[in-house]
Parts: structure tokens; sequence; C-alpha cells
């Protein structure tokens, strides 16, 4: 099968291209006129090549200018920016394997890289500081990354402090791959100051001819570098990504490709992308359904599923005992308007019966389902919480103010 595809990706050079609805409008936009004078060869690479070139502009840009690379991968849901964002991922750790001299397992260093919380940014940037397998010009996926850099967190101090990370580590030369619908979902202080490359992805319906019918969808990728980019940023069209025509018409990309051509070559690394994902997906959309916002409880949570899970592979099992020392464990070090507010939204609760603290079911049992995993996200950002009770957590004036609102 990949064989196969390996030979039919010839199939799609530019005068294939050319004919595509995707390539007609390119060459009916004034603006690609003026800037390609009609060379639609300038512009359209093949699927593989496309990948190869972008690594490499990426990986030139970080080595000669010594500074971080943060590029954007935006678009509609459904229009393959998690897909794209490990083939880009897969395309970089290749590149980075050729330059250095290694052999880096891919797969097994994207468990380490995919970022999907606050304070795992944190951890793992802190990280390329001491681990020598990581190192500089390494690529990392913030998926999804709304949820670690969004604006509808609010300027709280963990937020803030985040962004002084985020800041702070362009000598580190970390490449970070982040995708969200819009740019705007992000701080400013992430998509106008420090996103350096934008990638647009969009989808392109086909249709049956017999019955008219949507019978497929090709997936789009275009590049913006690092000047063109910029011209991009200033358009409030990308606030609309659907309008593929509008946006590859007002500003033709550097370069562009279809890539689902390419889903064949990072099948593995995808499967193992969405087994991290789906944890991640049920952790949020469970704590959302019980009332949960503030990122901080939910970095909390996490804590408290990863020691169970601890617990669980040590022993095979975790008592009601064992479960309330856990807990108690945690409140010991919680303020008390936290203990208060999870209490009230049901996640911990003390059992009048046995005078023991107990957790939610649903978050027990994925604690249990997910105990490898856990551990190894734990184990991957160094948070190692064996003795909580000398894990002292700093809460400000202003966190315990905030818990009251």
């Amino acid at each position: 099968m990949i064989e196969n595809y390996k030979y039919n990706l010839d199939n799609f050079d530019v005068d294939w291209f050319r004919e595509t609805v995707v390539g007609r409008t390119l060459l009916n936009s004034r603006s690609f006129q003026r800037k390609f004078k009609g060379r639609i060869e300038e512009v359209y690479w093949k699927p593989n090549e496309f990948l190869k070139k972008i690594a490499e502009y990426i990986w030139d840009k970080t080595n000669i200018r010594e500074m971080d690379h943060w590029t954007l991968i935006f678009g509609y849901e459904g229009s393959g920016k998690s897909s794209f964002s490990i083939m880009l991922y897969n395309a970089l750790m290749q590149q980075r394997n050729e330059e250095l001299g290694e052999d880096l397992d891919i797969k097994e260093f994207l468990k380490n890289d995919l970022i999907f919380m606050q304070s795992e940014y944190a951890k793992a940037t802190y990280n390329y500081t001491k681990n020598k397998h990581l190192g500089k010009q390494h690529p990392i996926i913030i998926d999804d990354a709304h949820y670690v850099f969004g604006k509808y967190y609010g300027q709280t101090s963990e937020t803030q402090s985040l962004l002084q990370i985020a800041r702070f580590v362009r000598s580190q030369q970390i490449i970070h791959i982040n995708n969200t619908q819009v740019p705007q979902q992000l701080f400013a202080d992430i998509w106008r100051e420090r996103v350096n490359t934008y990638l647009y992805c969009f989808a392109v319906d086909v249709m049956s001819a017999k019955t008219q019918r949507i019978k497929n969808g090709h997936l789009y990728v275009a590049f913006y570098n690092m000047e063109t980019s910029q011209d991009l940023r200033e358009d409030p069209i990308i606030r609309k990504p659907l309008f593929w025509r509008k946006i590859l018409s007002r500003h033709p990309p550097d370069m562009i490709t279809r890539f689902d051509v390419l889903f064949p070559y990072t099948t593995e690394l995808y499967q193992t992308y969405k087994s991290v994902k789906n944890f991640y997906a049920k952790f949020y959309q469970y704590l959302r359904y019980k009332g949960v916002t503030k990122g901080k409880y939910f970095e909390l949570i996490f804590k408290i599923l990863t020691q169970i899970a601890r617990a669980y592979k040590a022993n095979g099992r975790v008592s009601q005992y064992l479960l309330g020392e856990i807990i108690q464990d945690f409140i010991s070090i919680m303020p008390d308007q936290t203990k208060k507010k999870l209490n009230e939204y049901l996640i911990i609760w003390e059992d009048l019966n046995t005078g023991l603290w107990t957790l939610d079911k649903e978050l027990f049992e994925l604690a249990i389902r997910n105990a490898d995993l856990l551990l190894l996200r734990n184990k991957i950002f160094s948070a190692d919480e064996t003795t909580l009770t000398t894990a002292k957590v700093k809460h400000s004036d202003e966190d315990e103010e905030d818990d009251k609102l």
C-alpha cells in the first residue's frame, strides 16, 4: 500500500495542480499574478517535498538566528490541523536526525513532545535545559493551543507567568508547532508577537458526478514565510478561515500543497497522538460538564489522578482507605477556598459514613484506565510528586481572592 502511494505521489505535480479549483483560484488572483507573474510552479510543491522544504526553512531560521521558532497552523474544524501538525513534527524530527547525526525514535519522542496543559508547557521547556536528548532545535506540538495560550483564561498571574516563559525560552531554540482555529483565539502576545510563520489548512469538497453529492474531501495547506506572515497577520480575513478562496486570493502563499495523500506515512504517529489526545479530551469534557472552568483546578485534579494511577500500579488496586489518604494529602496543601470549590463541583467530598474523603467515580475510573499514560506523562514532565506533603504549593493572596469570585 505504501509503495503504491509513493508511486502515486508523482501524479500530484504542477500540471495536476494547475487544473484543480485551488490552482485556478490562485491563477485568477491579481495578487498572485503580481507576486509570481503567473508561474504556478513557483508556489506549488509536491506533498513530500513541501514538508521537507518547510523543515529545512524552519531549521535554518532557528540555527542562523539562534532563536526559537513559532509556527501557527490555523483553519476551521475538520481542516486537518492536527494531522498536519503530526506531519510537520515528523519532518522536523527527520531533519534534526539528519542534521545532528542522531537516530531519535520519532514515535516515542512524540509522547514527550505533545503539550495539552499550561503546566506541561512550563515543565517541558524546563526539561529542555536538562535533557541532552532534547536539547536545542527540537519540535514540540501545542495541540489546540487555545487551551494553553488561550485568551479566555484571562490575565491571571498563572497566565502572565506562562507568557513570560514563552518569551524567555528564545535562546533554547525550541520549535513550537501550534494549532488553533483562528489566531485571535490566542493571546496577542503569542499570535502577534511570538509567531514567526503561519500555515493555513483548508478542505475542498469533491462532488460525485453521478449523484452531485459530496463524496470526498481534499486537504490543502498553505505556508507563509516570516516576511509574508506579517501581511497575513494584519488582515481580519483570517478570522474567517472557511473563506479559503478569499484568503488565497488576497494573500497568495509562498508554498502550497495537498497533504491528505500523505496520511499513510504517518498512520502510526497519528494513532500515538490520538491515544494521548483521547484521554485529554475525556478529561477536559468531563470536568467542563462538572462545571470546572479554571486552569488551576484542571492542573490540580490531573495531579490527583496521577497519584491514584501510581498507587494503582504499585498495589494492583486502590482501596477506599488508600484513596482517602491520597486526597487527604492534597487537602493538606490546598487553600480552604480551593477545597470548597472542588467540593461544590462534587469532584471530592467527605463520606459521612466512613469519614474518608473520596473522588468522583468517573474521574477515579479514568485514572485507573489510563494509569500507564498518566505515569508516562508525569515522568516526562518531571512532576515527581511521590511525597505530596513535602511538595508544598505556594498560593498567593490573589489566588485566594480569585477563588472567592
